[in-house]
């Protein structure tokens, strides 16, 4: 197998710049720099020379990694630059010119670590989940998925299956004798167990939501201060502010971390009938995006008070949150309440009841997203696998009570134990491989 390199740290200007490379020649490159190789596992200092010119190229630190103990469980060496794109240019350079050397497609180290055993499919997409994680609860998630927890939940599953496998096997083996009542009654009370377990993990989005962002809107009419609330929320300026009603004509979105949550929310265009044929679509456009949303953030103008848009209103449902915008230009606080759903009087100009604002928006969060002591399911890829292992144990269960063939219904618990055993990786991924490893950084 060819011996791959990377730049494993980000790309220009640095303190530090990481050379990775992995394989089983990866020795090679202390011979080709000139220097002797280190002790292993032992960080050391070199000057490192260029082999045609034989100037020095940097004094860096170096790590050596023999196999199977490594990232990859190949030989691997880390050389720790001083990050200037003229040194990380010159390295890869030499690294390129030397036989069986080659530049590391995107997540190919991670790629050699599950081949080599080091991580199941699972780990690696935890791997990834942390590498691009930008709030702490996605961190925690990740981190909580690449130690192996939600992997142990997959193989639990997938024990309890072939569990059931084996003592059907028996009976399979002797075709005279059929399993007696009460016991075929048992297994189909552990299957139906362990559907049950299924359904619970399909049924929880959390994950998903933790790690793809929940959806808020802020809707309202024209002049509302829904952008002047986005832009506080971003803590800049995203969205224009203007007098002029209607000025939001299409949807801003903006990527935020509140109290280590990650959220989506959309500032749309005001709701209010209208001639204007671009403004109409904004508007559709904006009663969309409330709909599809994980909640919403309702702004009522407080000097329209009781006599809001009923259409708006029409629009809030139980989980989302009511704002009395402007609250600042009345006497006194403006009390509604709706679908149990009291409104919190705000005015971004006085910074008023914007703190408890944000605590519910992050209620909301915690709600959609925490679960801190569980690892849970991340991908599309874990239901659709999960969804057909359930569909095989339900067909077990229907053929048992038809009393179908024991031989026969053995084979909806392999299809079951196959579709677990393809998310951790454990069997016939060839098909996946490609698409996970891509969407990993090269050098990682």
């Amino acid at each position: 197998m060819e011996n791959i390199f990377a730049l494993s740290s980000g790309k220009g200007r640095a303190g530090v710049s990481v050379v990775r490379v992995s394989g089983s020649g990866a020795g090679q490159v202390f011979d080709i720099f000139g220097i002797s190789a280190p002790r292993e596992r032992y960080a050391v200092t070199r000057k490192i020379r260029n082999p045609h010119t034989k100037e020095a190229i940097d004094e860096c630190l170096i790590l050596y990694f023999k196999s199977p103990k490594s990232f990859t469980g190949e030989d691997v060496v880390e050389l720790h630059l001083h990050g200037s794109v003229a040194v990380v240019s010159e390295v890869l350079e030499v690294l390129g010119g030397i036989p069986n050397f080659r530049l590391a497609e995107a997540g190919e180290f991670s790629r050699r670590a599950f081949c080599n055993g080091k991580l199941d499919l699972v780990q690696a997409e935890g791997l990834s989940d942390l590498i691009d994680s930008e709030t702490k609860a996605q961190k925690a998630q990740a981190i909580r998925q690449l130690e192996g927890e939600l992997s142990e939940k997959f193989e639990n599953l997938r024990r309890q299956v072939i569990e059931i496998m084996a003592f059907i096997e028996a009976f399979v083996d002797f075709p005279d004798e059929d399993i007696p009542h009460d016991l075929d009654i048992q297994v189909q009370q552990k299957v139906q167990n362990i559907i049950s377990e299924v359904e619970a993990l399909v049924n929880n989005n959390k994950g998903e939501k933790l790690r793809q962002g929940a959806v808020a809107t802020i809707i309202g009419e024209p002049n509302s201060g829904k952008s002047t609330l986005l832009n506080y929320l971003s803590e800049r300026e995203v969205a224009i502010v203007s007098d002029i009603a209607g000025t939001t004509r299409d949807s801003i979105e903006v990527h935020l971390n509140i109290s280590g949550y990650p959220i989506i929310l959309i500032d749309t265009a005001g709701i209010r009938k209208t001639q204007d044929r671009i403004e109409k679509e904004g508007v559709r456009r904006a009663i969309e995006k409330a709909e599809k949303a994980d909640f919403k953030i309702t702004m009522l103008e407080c000097g329209k008070a009781p006599n809001f848009n009923p259409e708006i209103l029409n629009l809030i449902n139980e989980q989302d949150i009511i704002l009395i915008s402007k609250s600042d230009v009345v006497s006194r606080e403006t009390s509604f309440e709706y679908k149990n759903n009291k409104a919190i009087n705000i005015s971004v100009k006085k910074n008023k009841g914007l703190d408890v604002l944000l605590r519910e928006i992050e209620r909301r969060l915690r709600d959609l997203m925490d679960n801190s002591e569980n690892a849970l399911i991340t991908r599309s890829r874990h239901k659709a696998e999960l969804n057909l292992c359930k569909n095989a144990l339900n067909e077990f269960i229907a053929a048992r009570k038809k009393q179908a063939p024991i031989e026969l219904c053995a084979e909806n618990l392999r299809m079951a134990a196959h579709h677990l055993g393809k998310i951790t990786g454990k069997i016939d991924v060839e098909d996946v491989l490609d698409k996970i490893f891509s969407e990993f950084c090269i050098g990682k």
